[in-house]
């Protein structure tokens, strides 16, 4: 053994010298496009930066001026290394400047082995530096005199055939994200997250750039629109206590924003946009969005935007002090949402429906606000068309029947509507919003597991369940639960036990 370990010992010195004078042949190598031996093979690239030197050195190596091998080496070593107290080297200002470089760059290797330092960065101290430098990068690109003719617009669309189109989308993606991890550690939010938040909004609402040639540039609006339809980014800081006041605070010193936002709103409640289309191919990866989309997108994001705004008795105070073109009432706005999607069932816009019934949950998952008699009969009147042969009641409605048996007033007119409706129990199916429930819940029991629909299933025996709290309410239906829902009941536990183990994802479900 003490020969072993001395002879290695001995391999050790030998490869060590042989390295250093490889190294000090290949730096006084003159550096071109292809010298990459001494940044690809030197030991400098397998160690931990932990001196001023070093750094200087991979400052030196990020240059734009340096082939993209080089500074791909320089990346590559930074991503290796431990950055968290970068910032209080006096390289930082420099490196920073690099990296910032590094994002502008129209070579894609480069841009993404910057934006991979940046999101590094991001976790450690310096993070309000690095975002700063993210905003400048997007800055930079949004108004570049160069680029501007390849800017996505909502006339082409989104096309990352363009690599302007791609680097835009995924600098305000990391930007986002980074808000996102901001947000959880910020348990008692001080000074630094209130100027994130403002800095964010004047970001958002500054971006209004266009000419004659090009008027129809998107903005940061409609590019977070595309990234998040239902407007997650905002609902995470106005649902946490501690940072409401500051992100409400922050949006007062946006008016202009808040009349863009609304305006796509009332635009698109007038006007219902067309369906979302995406195209996506892995192999070149390429993504497409046609115009038409990215304006459907932007609606259903500023919609869910009031929407959050709506929730809380600040948001709908901020909303009604705002002098607005058309001043905003939430009575008018929660009607003109609910004809929307009373509008949208019908045409069966499926992505944009969806995202519609989203927003206006978001206020009825709060019941101290208020709806007139106007709301619910909007809500309830498609119903008396319907035939026996074709009872159907929208996934929105019965949210909204949810909501009315949770509130006083709610169940109140829900009775009135039933007894006003009601005939002969026996004969026919009166149009009575709770005999439609029953009647639609017994057909759905019937039906065959394959096509059956257990959301919409469990959801109305939600509906059951609380329409059994409410006396009046039952003893109009008695006659069709004894004589109709209980049997479909009975028939389905039935087929079930035939088909259990096919079926016990779905038997679990509704055991609950």
């Amino acid at each position: 053994m003490s020969t072993l370990v001395n002879s290695m010992k001995v391999t050790i010195v030998e490869q060590s010298a042989s390295r250093s004078v490889s190294t000090a042949i290949s730096d006084s190598r003159p550096q071109s496009s292809f010298s990459y031996i001494s940044d690809q093979t030197s030991e400098d690239w397998n160690s931990p930066l932990n001196n001023d030197e070093c750094y200087n050195l991979i400052v030196d190596k990020i240059n734009q001026d340096k082939p993209a091998h080089v500074r791909l080496a320089g990346y590559e070593m930074l991503l290796k290394s431990e950055l968290s107290n970068l910032n209080n080297n006096p390289i930082w200002d420099s490196l920073q400047k690099a990296l910032l470089d590094g994002l502008i760059d129209e070579t894609r290797p480069i841009f993404e082995a910057s934006l991979q330092v940046h999101a590094k960065l991001l976790t450690c101290l310096q993070s309000h530096d690095v975002h700063i430098n993210l905003l400048n990068a997007f800055d930079a690109q949004y108004h570049s005199q160069k680029t501007f003719e390849v800017l996505p617009t909502l006339i082409a669309g989104i096309n990352f055939k363009f690599f302007l189109h791609e680097k835009v989308f995924r600098i305000i993606h990391l930007i986002m994200c980074y808000h996102e991890e901001k947000l959880k550690s910020a348990r008692n939010p001080d000074k630094t997250i209130e100027e994130l938040i403002e800095q964010f909004m004047t970001f958002l609402s500054t971006h209004e750039f266009g000419s004659i040639m090009q008027p129809k540039t998107l903005n940061v609006l409609n590019i977070i629109s595309v990234l998040e339809p239902r407007a997650d980014w905002s609902r995470k800081w106005i649902v946490s206590l501690a940072t409401r006041k500051m992100f409400l605070t922050a949006l007062e010193k946006s008016p202009s924003l808040l009349q863009q936002i609304m305006h796509y709103v009332q635009k698109g409640l007038e006007e219902l946009p067309c369906i979302i289309a995406v195209s996506i191919y892995d192999d070149p990866m390429e993504v497409i969005i046609n115009g038409n989309t990215i304006q459907t997108v932007t609606y259903l994001h500023c919609l869910c935007f009031i929407s959050q705004l709506c929730a809380y008795e600040a948001g709908r105070k901020l909303l009604t002090e705002i002098a607005f073109e058309i001043p905003f009432s939430i009575s008018k706005f929660l009607t003109a949402s609910l004809r929307a999607l009373n509008k949208l069932s019908v045409e069966t816009l499926n992505g944009v429906y969806d995202v519609s019934c989203y927003a206006l949950q978001l206020i009825l998952d709060k019941p101290r606000i208020l709806y007139d008699y106007e709301f619910y009969h909007i809500a309830l009147c498609h119903l008396p068309s319907l035939s026996e042969k074709n009872i159907k009641i929208w996934s929105h409605t019965l949210n909204i029947i949810l909501h009315m048996l949770d509130t006083i007033d709610g169940s109140q007119f829900l009775i009135s509507e039933c007894k006003e409706h009601t005939v002969n129990f026996e004969n026919s199916v009166p149009k009575c919003p709770a005999m439609f429930i029953i009647v639609i819940a017994s057909n759905m029991l019937r039906q065959p597991f394959s096509i059956m629909n257990v959301e919409y299933l469990l959801k109305l025996f939600e509906v059951i369940q609380k329409l059994f709290d409410v006396f009046d309410v039952y003893e109009i239906i008695q006659y069709k639960v004894e004589k109709e829902f209980y049997p479909a009941v009975s028939y389905f536990y039935r087929k079930l036990d035939k088909s259990y183990f096919e079926n016990e994802n779905k038997a679990q479900q509704i055991n609950r």
